[in-house]
């Protein structure tokens, strides 16, 4: 079905998006449209969506969800992402502390646990992260 709502907008899937002003990626149950400009965007969509009515197909908008465990929501706004990954991290730290608190670990080893173990879930995906001063300051 998805391929023919797409054939019917008459985008072309070819190439990348260098050449051309949008582009839709498609795979199982998920359209994915990228585009240089929001105005082509909302074309493209729109023109996505008028060919999945004449195929009495409905398209769900989805505002956030969670992809390979970070949170992508459609505001580009990393902020609940990262209070996400902060509560992680002091799950991570909560369920260490048996470990911090021991005697027979050097500090060293502890330092290291800490930065291999609890920061890194922290700052998973973090290189995507668009900050504020707000989120920097969170973190």
């Amino acid at each position: 079905v998805f391929y023919l709502i797409v054939r019917a907008t008459g985008i072309y899937t070819r190439g990348t998006i260098f050449f051309k002003s949008t582009q839709i990626l498609a795979k199982a149950d998920n359209i994915d449209i990228i585009a240089r400009t929001p105005k082509v965007m909302v074309e493209a969509f729109n023109n996505l969506e008028m060919a999945a009515k004449n195929n009495e197909f409905i398209f769900e908008i989805i505002n956030c969800f969670t992809y390979l465990g970070s949170q992508i929501n459609c505001n580009t706004n990393i902020s609940t992402e990262i209070q996400k990954r902060i509560v992680s991290k002091n799950r991570c730290l909560f369920g260490l502390r048996k470990h911090f608190r021991s005697h027979l670990l050097y500090r060293k080893t502890k330092i290291m646990i800490y930065k291999v173990l609890v920061q890194s879930v922290l700052m998973y995906g973090s290189e995507t992260w668009t900050l504020t001063k707000q989120d920097t300051g969170d973190i």
